[in-house]
């Protein structure tokens, strides 16, 4: 099995040093599946992927929730510090970005702070995420049937009109959503 960041290196048109995600006020979805962050909202915080490895730059309010991921992470207090970890960090020759999800302001701040060529990678992170791996097959499976289950609570509680044949008409389409995967 590969990890997450292996394939999408592997998806590349082109040689990097690594890739740069930017939560920054419109989440990118790329951030959370770099880091495999469960929880969090991330806003202002910074995903770098290496070849081998993810560390996270993040805020002082999502130091507990980044510490869940198990990656090498950069606490900072203040956009200063922020700004200053990360010209230590992207002192590169060739950065990729998701430019489908990486505003001009963004793009502007990042060349204040480093002189790598940008490149687009989102082609290699969106063709990445599309094979699933078993782990995220069954956590898709799990949360679907989680879902699932306390809608169909609310649903029956909701309307106090309880079909065990209604139930189980639904319970079918879970299972059958299940063993797709």
């Amino acid at each position: 099995m590969h990890s997450r960041v292996e394939k999408i290196y592997e998806n590349l048109e082109e040689k990097i040093d690594l890739i740069y995600i930017e939560n920054g006020s419109c989440p990118d979805i790329n951030f959370l599946y770099l880091t495999e962050a469960e929880s969090g909202i991330f806003e202002g915080c910074v995903a770098l992927a290496y070849p081998d490895s993810v560390e996270i730059v993040v805020s002082l309010l999502e130091e507990e929730s980044a510490k869940k991921t198990g990656k090498k992470m950069y606490v900072f207090k203040k956009r200063e510090e922020r700004k200053e970890i990360l010209k230590k960090m992207l002192n590169v020759d060739k950065i990729g970005i998701n430019a489908k999800n990486f505003s001009y302001e963004a793009y502007r701040k990042l060349k204040e702070i480093t002189k790598a060529e940008i490149v687009d990678v989102s082609g290699a992170l969106s063709k990445a995420r599309l094979v699933k791996e078993k782990d995220e097959i069954e956590k898709i499976r799990d949360d679907f049937v989680l879902f699932n289950e306390k809608n169909m609570e609310n649903y029956f509680v909701g309307y106090g009109s309880f079909s065990f044949k209604t139930y189980m008409d639904l319970r079918r389409n879970v299972d059958d959503f299940t063993k797709m995967y």
